[in-house]
């Protein structure tokens, strides 16, 4: 039975850097499941293998004993096609565990890998006819291709024929390319599909294509992005294999060119020795890429399952029907806050006036109480006559108002050259 531990559950839609993030999360929290997962077909392929083969032996002794050579036969096919079949089962079911791996890790569950099997039962019937239509679409595809030889051919001189057909032939490979990374980027979230959300057929292709909608474009770019690393260590592994295996041929060349040359006679055990040191070497160049695929590749399924969920809630409302087979239910994101700069106050929300929208006032004369207020005098109150406005003094007076004795002369403090404040002394003739 599987624990429940906090999980990093999708709170918000993920861009590139919190997509990458939750990925990590999830395989790192389950790395040996994810690792565990696809040696299953492995050991299927190994246990079977070495059943069939025993069977193959005993029905080959028959067949020779009996004179049927045609028996003998027929059962290795039988039983190779069998061993294959068996293989692409359990790794079409691997693929299906992985996805629901990934579905409860971000749940917060800890499934162990009979957990995985039992939720995943029917997966089978859901994928099989998907995959068999997509076997015969590629079939079909790849015949497209025969056609232009198969028209030179019948109907033409192929001296001449023979250029126009490969160009045609060429142009098809070129579109059919183009076409075929179209429609996997658009069909990227089928495991999910029908293994989390248990769509089958149609159906589990349908809605994957509609999940993409919209996020072509992204989930080419996104998806190309998380394949850069595991590629790269798988490459880096490839050239380190190479060199491996190189350098133990050419030792071992070497050393059987001294062997061969010496003016002594060959050393049999020394030269056995060096071909199983330089075997065991060019096994181990070649294990290594397979060892590395082996440690990268949860990366991948953690991230395509990861971004297929997102674009599932993305697209979820509420209300929407549920799989017929009970799969997970995808629910619509929560409502994000607006993102707030530190120390910068929030923008009010924008509503319309609680008083509607009024007509548009027309150009003129302000109404009363509008304008800048009139600036106050520094010299205090100014004089009002009856029934007219403030009356402006001929002369300025004192901060204390208008004297009320005339002329007092210079002041204190005032300037030199100035005739006081107030009114003005009276001229003589």
């Amino acid at each position: 039975m599987s624990s429940v531990t906090a999980g990093p559950v999708l709170e918000r839609p993920l861009e590139l850097g919190s997509a990458f993030s939750t990925t990590w999360q999830v395989m790192r929290t389950r790395y040996g499941t994810f690792v565990l997962v696809p040696f299953l077909p492995v050991l299927v392929g190994l246990v079977l293998g070495v059943v069939v083969t025993a069977l193959l032996v005993a029905v080959v002794a028959g067949a020779v004993t009996a004179d049927d050579p045609t028996a003998a036969v027929v059962a290795g096919v039988v039983g190779y096609a069998v061993w294959l079949l068996a293989i692409g089962l359990v790794q079409l079911r691997a693929e299906g565990m992985k996805a629901v791996l990934v579905q409860q890790t971000l749940e917060g569950r800890r499934p162990r890998v009979g957990d995985l099997w039992r939720e995943t039962r029917g997966y089978w019937g859901r994928a099989l006819p998907y995959f068999l239509l997509v076997a015969l679409a590629t079939t079909v595809l790849l015949a497209v291709l025969v056609v232009p030889g198969l028209l030179a051919a019948l109907f033409g001189d192929p001296e001449s024929a023979i250029g126009p057909a490969v160009v045609v032939t060429m142009v098809l490979y070129l579109a059919l390319s183009v076409g075929l990374v179209w429609i996997s980027v658009k069909l990227s979230p089928v495991t999910m599909v029908l293994a989390v959300e248990r769509h089958g057929g149609l159906a589990a292709a349908r809605r994957a294509w509609h999940l993409t909608d919209g996020h072509f474009w992204r989930t080419l770019g996104y998806t190309y992005l998380a394949s850069l690393v595991p590629g790269a260590i798988i490459g880096f592994a490839y050239v380190i294999g190479y060199m491996i295996s190189l350098a133990a041929y050419v030792g071992s060349m070497v050393s059987m060119m001294t062997q061969l040359t010496s003016e002594s006679a060959p050393d049999l055990q020394a030269l056995f020795g060096v071909y199983g040191a330089a075997i065991g070497t060019s096994l181990l160049g070649a294990t290594l890429p397979v060892l590395a695929a082996i440690l990268v590749q949860p990366f991948m399924s953690c991230f395509v399952t990861t971004y297929s969920m997102d674009l599932s809630r993305r697209q979820a409302r509420p209300g929407d029907p549920a799989s017929p087979s009970g799969g997970w239910q995808p629910t619509p994101y929560p409502p994000q806050p607006v993102q707030q700069w530190s120390g910068v106050p929030a923008a009010p929300p924008w509503a319309a006036s609680p008083y509607g929208a009024g007509p548009q006032r027309g150009y003129g004369a302000p109404p009363p109480g509008f304008g800048p207020p009139p600036s106050p005098s520094p010299y205090g109150p100014a004089p009002t006559g009856p029934g007219r406005g403030p009356v402006q003094p001929p002369y300025p007076g004192p901060p204390g108002g208008p004297s009320a004795t005339g002329w007092q002369g210079p002041q204190q403090g005032g300037r030199p050259d100035d005739q006081g404040w107030g009114t003005p002394p009276p001229r003589h003739p």
